[in-house]
C-alpha cells in the first residue's frame, strides 16, 4: 500500500511503502510546565452569587497555550440545609468569562459567558474518540452508565415559569457514551474535586490554536470565577436532578471556593501550568523573528451576546461591522431556560419527551423551537423553514448532521437535549473542526458594509416562553506580535 503522504505528493506515479526509502529529518517543539499563578498569592477565590476576577501574569517566554492547562481544587461545604448538595457535570462551570491580553489592553481573547460557549461548542466540536478519552478533570466526559442512573440523569423541570419539586427522572439516551449531565453528594456531604482543564479545547480561539507564540512583553489571562448559581444547589432528594424540593446552595460553614479542598482531595491553587518552549533553538528562532520582522498569524476570535425574548414569536438581531473581525466563520445560537439556576441551569434541551410527558399537536410544552430559520442582512440563510416539531421531518437534525458527525451528539435525541443552531460559512467539515486545526482561512468578508445576523423564531411553544438567547460569533482577527508592540486588528 502507498501512505497518504505518497498519494498526496505523487505525480503521475505513486510509490508503494514497501519500496519508498525517502525519509527526512522531524523538527519539533519540546515543552515543560511552569506555573503561573494568579494574584490572590495562595488564598482561596471565594464563590458567591456574583463573579470574582483573578489575573495571571505571563512572562515573555515562547509557550503554547493550546498545550497548556488551567489547574485548580473546587471545595464545595456541606450545604446549610443538612441536605443533598448537586453539581453540574460542565467544563468550567466555575468560569463565567475568560480574557487573554497584552499590556496595552490588546485584547486577544474575551470570551463571556464561556460555561455556556463550552456546554454548546464542545458537544459539537469534540471527535468522539477524543470525548471517551476524557474524565470528570475536564468536566465534560462520558457518563459511564446506564441512562437512568446518575450522573446519566437529565433535569426534567424544563417547560415551567417556576422550579418544580418532586419531579420524575428523566433518563438520556445513549448508554455509557453519552454526556454525564449532574453528580450529587452524600446526605450532608461537601464536595471537592480538581479541575485540569486543557486550554485547546476552547474551541475557535487563541487558545486552541497548536503554535508557538512570543509577544515580546508580559501578558495577562484574567479569570472571572461564579457564580455559584452555575455550578450548584440544594436538594432534598438525591434520586434524580430534578426531585425534592431544591433551593440556591449556601454553605452550612465557611465558603465555597477555588483553591480549597476537603479530604481526601488535595488543594491546589488556582494557576495556568504553562506549557514552555524548551528547544532552545526553535526558543531563539521565534524570539529573533518577532524581534526583527515581526510574526503575523490569522487566529479565531469569539465575541458573546445574550438577549432574553418571550412569546409564541421570538426575533433575535445583532449587528456586526468591521470592528467585530476581518470575516465571519461561525454564528452558534442556543435559547436557554430563563431560570438559570438549580436544576435548569444548563437547560437548552428541545425535546419532545421529558420524563415520560410527551407533548401532542394540540399541547406542545416541551419544545422551546418548533420552527425557525437565520437570516443575514435580512436574506434567509435557509431556503426552508427549519421543522423541530416533535412528529417529524426533525429538519434541524438533519440541517446539523454534517457538522456533528463524529462528535459524541450521535443520535436525535442526544442532539435535541443538546440543542443548537449554527451558521458555518467555512464549510471545513467536522474533522477539521474536531482536530483543531488553524491552517484555513474562511467565511464572510466583513470590511464591505455591516452584518446583521437574525434568528427568527417562527413558532416557540405556547407557554412559558421565556428564554436566555445566548449567541457566539467566531471572526477571523490578525494577530501581529512586533517588536515592543502587540495588535489584533
Amino acid at each position: 500500500m502507498a501512505s497518504q503522504s505518497a498519494i498526496a505528493e505523487g505525480n503521475g506515479v505513486v510509490t508503494a511503502d514497501q519500496i519508498n526509502y525517502h525519509q527526512k529529518m522531524f523538527s519539533h517543539p519540546s515543552y515543560k510546565f511552569e506555573p503561573q499563578f494568579s494574584n490572590t498569592f495562595g488564598q482561596p477565590i471565594v464563590l458567591g452569587a456574583s463573579q470574582t476576577p483573578s489575573t495571571i501574569n505571563i512572562p515573555p517566554e515562547v509557550f503554547n497555550l493550546s498545550q497548556s492547562y488551567l489547574l485548580y481544587s473546587v471545595n464545595i461545604p456541606a450545604n446549610s440545609l443538612g441536605s443533598y448538595t448537586w453539581y453540574a457535570a460542565q467544563a468550567l462551570k466555575e468560569v463565567s468569562h475568560i480574557q487573554f491580553y497584552s499590556g496595552s489592553n490588546m485584547w486577544i481573547a474575551d470570551i463571556d459567558n464561556l460555561q455556556n460557549y463550552l456546554d454548546i461548542t464542545l458537544k459539537k466540536e469534540l471527535e468522539q474518540d477524543e470525548f471517551l478519552s476524557l474524565d470528570s478533570l475536564t468536566g465534560v466526559y462520558p457518563n459511564n452508565s446506564v441512562v437512568n442512573v446518575i450522573p446519566a440523569l437529565r433535569n426534567s423541570s424544563i417547560n415551567t415559569t417556576t422550579n418544580q419539586s418532586n419531579l420524575a427522572a428523566n433518563p438520556s439516551s445513549v448508554n455509557y457514551t453519552e454526556p454525564a449531565y449532574f453528580q450529587v453528594s452524600a446526605l450532608n456531604g461537601a464536595v471537592s474535586y480538581v479541575v485540569q482543564f486543557p486550554l485547546r479545547l476552547i474551541k475557535n480561539s487563541v487558545f486552541s490554536i497548536d503554535k508557538n507564540m512570543y509577544f515580546g512583553q508580559t501578558t495577562y489571562m484574567k479569570v472571572y470565577f461564579g457564580p455559584l448559581s452555575k455550578i450548584c444547589y440544594t436538594s432534598t432528594s438525591n434520586a434524580n436532578p430534578s426531585a425534592g424540593t431544591k433551593t440556591s446552595y449556601a454553605p452550612g460553614a465557611g465558603n465555597a471556593s477555588i483553591g480549597a479542598a476537603t479530604a481526601p482531595t488535595v488543594a491546589v491553587n488556582f494557576q495556568l501550568m504553562l506549557a514552555v518552549e524548551s528547544n532552545q533553538d526553535l526558543r531563539t528562532m521565534i524570539i529573533n523573528q518577532v524581534q526583527s520582522t515581526g510574526l503575523s498569524y490569522l487566529i479565531p476570535y469569539v465575541q458573546a451576546f445574550k438577549n432574553s425574548n418571550f412569546g409564541q414569536a421570538q426575533n433575535i438581531s445583532i449587528q456586526l461591522d468591521a470592528g467585530n473581525g476581518r470575516s465571519l466563520m461561525k454564528v452558534y445560537h442556543a435559547p436557554y431556560n430563563t431560570l438559570e439556576d438549580l436544576d435548569t441551569m444548563y437547560d437548552h434541551s428541545n425535546n419532545m419527551t421529558i420524563a415520560g410527558t410527551t407533548d401532542t399537536p394540540a399541547a406542545i410544552v416541551n419544545q422551546k423551537i418548533q420552527q425557525y430559520y437565520t437570516q443575514l442582512n435580512g436574506k434567509r440563510n435557509q431556503d426552508i423553514t427549519i421543522d423541530c416539531t416533535y412528529s417529524g421531518p426533525f429538519l434541524d437534525y438533519m440541517s446539523h448532521r454534517r457538522q456533528i458527525r463524529g462528535s459524541i451528539l450521535n443520535n436525535l435525541n442526544t442532539y435535541h437535549y443538546n440543542w443548537f443552531h449554527c451558521d458555518d460559512w467555512t464549510d471545513f467539515g467536522p474533522r477539521y473542526d474536531q482536530d483543531n486545526r488553524g491552517e484555513l482561512i474562511s467565511g464572510i468578508p466583513m470590511s464591505v458594509a455591516p452584518l446583521t445576523w437574525s434568528f427568527i423564531g417562527v413558532q416557540i411553544r405556547q407557554a412559558n416562553n421565556n428564554f436566555q438567547h445566548y449567541t457566539w460569533f467566531v471572526f477571523v482577527k490578525k494577530l501581529t506580535m512586533a517588536p515592543g508592540q502587540v495588535l489584533v486588528q
